[in-house]
């Protein structure tokens, strides 16, 4: 019957990307009874399907969402009706995994369901939902250092990720309160065992020894993913944990850095458990800014390209300059790449 699955034996992973999720969830798939894939992304399409903002393709969404709607209205007993075909949906496809990899639970690593959390709640209440953080800082540094390494309109392509994705994870761990189902990836590293013996306890499993040894096991299949970092190590270590102290050293990171605090905001990081006067103290710059070293401004990065006005542009590639070559031989090849020969 539509509607019966309510997310039995379903646990999603939601995260900031660079928060760690792929290092929990190849821990969490040592155990026996778990299957999982990579990145499933498998319910952000058809949710969205409900929503009129946010989606874009190359039909009408907007015409697309108001048929739709009126389709459930008259025909169909209302949005209930189709939120009863994504469970049938859902039990339909996962239950194709799990009967393909012999198991019993469903784990769906998609970070970005964090754009989703109310409608999977309301959708599959039965399904345990993980909230994994991690320092937002921590997360920056990755971000910058792995993806964007020094190309700054590439930052845009991550704005909701570092803007959208804390703010919705917070929220929903203060509306869940204590069904929220909260893991920090700094315990994960310091202390896996103890943090990963506690995990088990909430998802009702018994935890197993092989579970700390991702390494020993081959990796989930699939496209996406943490493909870098996971591969360094075996087990969880405490090794990157202060890397992103570094955005102190340099003055375009550290602006980066102040400006993402300040744009989150006190209320937001609390919630979090990373209070913003202890991340700000830790941000205490060894070198000064001047005209020789202008930086690309926070809120023009995040922004796509093609909305920045011609004097944003000139920051934003004379900032890539200085960061590529220094202050004075990037200068200079700014200047020469403006001036026509």
């Amino acid at each position: 019957m539509p509607g019966e699955f309510l997310g039995e034996g379903l646990i999603f992973i939601i995260s900031q990307p660079r928060a760690g999720s792929t290092l929990l969830q190849r821990m969490l798939s040592g155990h026996p009874d778990i299957a999982t894939a990579a990145e499933p992304w498998l319910l952000l399409h058809p949710l969205y399907g409900l929503r009129q903002h946010g989606i874009q393709a190359e039909y009408n969404s907007q015409w697309a969402f108001k048929a739709v709607r009126a389709f459930l209205a008259e025909h169909a007993d209302g949005a209930e009706t189709y939120r009863d075909g994504l469970r049938a949906f859902a039990a339909t496809v996962y239950g194709a995994a799990l009967a393909r990899q012999g198991k019993r639970i469903f784990l769906d690593k998609t970070p970005r369901y964090y754009f989703i959390i109310p409608e999977l709640r309301a959708l599959f209440p039965q399904a345990s939902v993980i909230l994994l953080l991690r320092n937002p800082l921590a997360v920056l540094h990755s971000i910058l250092t792995t993806w964007v390494k020094g190309d700054w309109p590439r930052l845009a392509q991550h704005a909701a990720d570092l803007r959208v994705a804390p703010v919705r994870i917070a929220d929903a761990i203060q509306t869940q309160g204590d069904a929220a189902i909260v893991v920090r990836y700094e315990d994960l590293a310091t202390e896996p065992q103890a943090c990963l013996a506690g995990l088990c306890e909430r998802l009702g499993l018994a935890p197993h020894a092989e579970m700390l040894t991702y390494g020993q096991r081959a990796a989930p299949s699939g496209r996406l993913g943490d493909q870098i970092g996971i591969q360094q190590h075996d087990r969880p270590v405490p090794d990157h944990l202060t890397e992103w102290q570094a955005l102190a050293g340099d003055a375009q990171m550290r602006h980066f850095a102040q400006a993402y605090l300040d744009e989150l905001g006190e209320a937001t990081l609390n919630r979090l458990g990373y209070p913003q006067d202890e991340l700000a103290a830790a941000l205490t710059g060894r070198d000064q800014v001047s005209w020789l070293s202008p930086l690309a401004p926070w809120n023009v990065v995040l922004r796509p390209a093609s909305t920045w006005t011609r004097r944003e542009r000139w920051q934003v590639a004379r900032a890539q300059a200085v960061q590529a070559a220094g202050p004075w031989r990037g200068a200079w090849n700014f200047l020469r790449s403006r001036v026509p020969v």
